[in-house]
């Protein structure tokens, strides 16, 4: 297969397929394999071991169960760090992606809030996510990776994105142990426990054997049951290591699963205040209370006070 200096190529290891940017198309063939916040690797080639060549400016995408997202280019920013870019991003973008990070710096400068040690990755959208912050207690610097699109990158949306990974790095770096327990017992308040009695687990249990199959009991119960039959199926997991279909084998064959099933169970239900994923954790709620209120939404006052409070001991004197 036919390759020059500049093109990226996929080749084939010992243990797995690599992405690497040719750079000598001459024998002894060389690449260099990219390594985000770390030396590049340099390594020698066959010809042979090239199994694909996407050219110089490959696309966003999988290739050989590789997803190739190469980095483009590093950005040194005095506030930011080192921002690298695997987004291919048009001149548009670029410009409200500058002024956005611009933005989101004034006002946290304007609140006289710390500066972060970080790095930060700007990748292709893909999924939901459009942020993901990763602490890395071992090293000088947290990583920040934005998954944002253009639609993303306007003034709020973008604020908001940006200032919830913001709001991770505090509470990491610049929250005591004191306050994180007060998001804990806070994020406590709006879950409710549930004690499910054994005279409903024993009627479930009932109901599921009768039907003798759990995805058409599943399609049939109605909610508050699926619920707790859910619970249920996580309980016999954690126990006794066995999955859905394990059951579906007793049920089959006509014997009962009864040894399996829990005496006694206690469930949680969450009361949203904020949004559901602010309700997966106390880090989560007090990272989303925080991009909220940073991009001017209103919250109820329980957590507005005790954002409040937290927030006055990131300011510096």
């Amino acid at each position: 297969m036919q390759f020059k200096v500049g093109e990226w190529i996929v080749l084939s290891t010992v243990d797995k397929a690599v992405l690497a940017k040719c750079t000598k198309a001459e024998k002894p063939f060389k690449a260099v394999i990219q390594v985000p916040g770390g030396d590049d690797e340099h390594l020698e080639f066959k010809g042979s071991d090239v199994i694909a060549n996407l050219g110089e400016n490959p696309r966003f995408g999988s290739v050989h169960g590789l997803t190739i997202e190469p980095l483009r280019r590093t950005v040194r920013h005095e506030f930011w760090g080192d921002i690298r870019l695997y987004q291919v991003l048009d001149e548009v973008a670029v410009s409200d992606f500058r002024k956005g990070l611009k933005r989101v710096q004034a006002k946290i400068e304007r609140n006289k809030f710390p500066v972060l040690p970080l790095e930060v990755d700007v990748r292709h959208p893909k999924g939901k996510t459009k942020g993901m912050f990763k602490h890395r207690p071992t090293k000088d610097t947290d990583l920040m990776t934005l998954r944002v699109g253009s639609d993303d990158l306007v003034e709020g949306d973008f604020d908001e994105i940006v200032s919830h990974e913001y709001a991770h790095g505090l509470w990491f770096r610049n929250m005591t142990l004191s306050e994180r327990l007060k998001w804990v017992h806070l994020y406590h308040k709006f879950v409710t426990l549930i004690h499910v009695t054994k005279k409903q687990l024993d009627g479930i249990l009932e109901d599921v054997e009768a039907e003798n199959d759990i995805g058409a009991f599943m399609r049939g119960c109605d909610a508050e049951t699926l619920i707790i039959f859910k619970e249920c199926l996580r309980h016999i997991k954690n126990v006794h290591s066995l999955d859905k279909h394990h059951l579906q084998m007793c049920l089959s064959l006509n014997e009962s699963i009864g040894d399996y099933w829990p005496e006694s169970l206690e469930i949680s239900e969450k009361e949203i205040a904020v949004d559901t994923y602010a309700h997966s954790s106390p880090e989560e709620l007090f990272a989303t209370s925080f991009s909220f209120w940073f991009s001017g939404k209103k919250l109820p006052k329980v957590i507005q006070s005790l954002l409040d409070s937290s927030i006055s001991k990131f300011t510096k004197g």
